[in-house]
Parts: structure tokens; sequence; C-alpha cells
């Protein structure tokens, strides 16, 4: 990838598969302004300048407050702290899983290719969700196939998640 506006949206795609996966995550100082400072500025572990100006940036501005969502979501429900996942799998660009706790589920899924692609919908993602991003409400019953650009990724939930 060689356009950053697209890189950063890949970031945002990347962050959503790794916060909603559960148990404590670790993100590199910055990470969620989609930081490009040499590591070896100041030392690999020495102190890194934070480029405000980042924040003027629409799709860095857009990366920060995914990351900010995912926070919110990770820390309010608590599937994403000690959740099962249930079932997951990568066919193609296309990578999922599903996250299950007493009752609940949580699915994540994103194309990680640089086409649109027609996704076979497993089973495990058919039926009633919710886009917790949009807060659409999704009826994939009865669905074959998913359409799903590249870069596009998803977080649904069987009920709407706390924010």
């Amino acid at each position: 990838i060689k356009n950053l506006s697209t890189a950063l949206k890949r970031m945002e795609q990347a962050a959503v598969f790794l916060l909603a996966s559960p148990g404590p995550k670790m993100i590199w100082q910055f990470g969620e302004y989609g930081y490009d400072v040499s590591i070896d500025e100041n030392g690999r572990t020495g102190e890194k300048p934070l480029l405000w100006s980042y924040l003027q940036q629409d799709d860095r501005k857009k990366l920060f407050e995914t990351y900010a969502k995912l926070t919110r979501f990770k820390t309010k429900n608590s599937i994403f702290q000690n959740g099962t996942i249930i079932t997951s799998a990568m066919k193609d660009a296309v990578k999922y899983f599903v996250l299950e706790k007493e009752g609940q589920q949580v699915g994540v899924l994103g194309n990680f290719g640089v086409e649109s692609v027609d996704f076979d919908l497993p089973a495990a993602l058919q039926g009633q969700w919710v886009d917790n991003f949009t807060g659409k409400e999704l009826n994939w019953s009865g669905q074959s196939k998913l359409s799903l650009l590249p870069g596009q990724y998803q977080l649904i939930s069987k009920t709407k998640l706390n924010k």
C-alpha cells in the first residue's frame, strides 16, 4: 500500500481485529494516530515527538476515533475481556471470527485484499446482527454471499454493544 489514506484505513481494520480479540493489548506509542516517525528517532525506546498536527488530518483523526470507540467497547463489554472465540477462518483475503459469552455473540470480519470480494457467508455469521460502528441493523438470514470492498471491516453483534 503506497497511499497514506489507504494505509490508515487498513490500520483501522487491523485495530478492529486486534482490539476485539479477548484479553489485554498493547499499542506502540501513538499507533492510534498512524504514527510514521522512525522507530530509531531518539533511540528505539527514547521519547518520540507527538505530532499534534495529525489530528488536523481527517484520515488520522478517523483512525484515532476508531481506536477510541474500540477502547470503549472493550472496557464496557466483558465479552472482549474473556469471551471465547467459537469460530474463525480466513478464506482468500477475508478473515473473520465470532466471540461468545453468556449468550452474547460478537463477530469481526474484514476484507484484507485489494479487490472487492463476494464472501461465502458461513452459518456462524448468518442471522440478525447490529453493525456497532453505524448502528445499522443487518439481516443476513438465508443469505449465502456478502460483498466486501477492499479494506472493508465490520464489528457486529447480536445485540448492540455498550458504548
